[in-house]
């Protein structure tokens, strides 16, 4: 009976082993993942479809890709690797992390987007919740701080 119950667990183990499992690109998963929480609302400290804050929504869709990465703003603004100190779309790549000083009284960016492509970026706005915006506005070119890059 041991015999038959051992054979019963490890036979759909080993039919899998000889098939290569199927990884989509991590930047795609993050990217679909933002996109598809477009229009949810904003809730400071969320980090859940319930809610989100901006640097909940960044957390949220990396951690859908399987890429770790810290909860908050503070933390995130060391992650991965600089590319851009100041918004050149040559330099960025879907998938960066967009930081930005939103107010002159701190001296740290204090929040941050996802960078989808095509001069456009999703991010928790607190007045609007999860939106697409265009980078090409006068407001996100003057509070651009840099760019920083997870996963190469």
């Amino acid at each position: 009976m041991r015999k038959i119950v051992f054979l019963l667990v490890l036979l759909p183990l080993l039919v899998g082993c000889h098939r290569k499992p199927y990884y989509a690109n991590p930047i795609t998963v993050v990217l679909n993942t933002a996109s598809s929480l477009k229009g949810t609302p904003y809730r400071y400290g969320g980090r859940s479809p319930r809610g989100f804050d901006c640097s909940g929504f960044a957390w949220y869709c990396y951690d859908r890709a399987g890429i770790v990465i810290p909860t908050t703003t503070k933390l995130q603004r060391q992650s991965g690797k600089k590319v851009a100190r100041s918004l050149k779309f040559s330099k960025l790549e879907p998938g960066d992390l967009l930081f930005f000083k939103m107010k002159k009284i701190f001296g740290h960016p204090n929040h941050v987007g996802i960078y989808a492509g095509h001069r456009q970026m999703l991010h928790a706005s607190s007045s609007r919740g999860v939106v697409l915006e265009n980078l090409d506005n006068h407001f996100w070119k003057k509070h651009f701080a840099y760019a920083r890059r997870i996963v190469k």
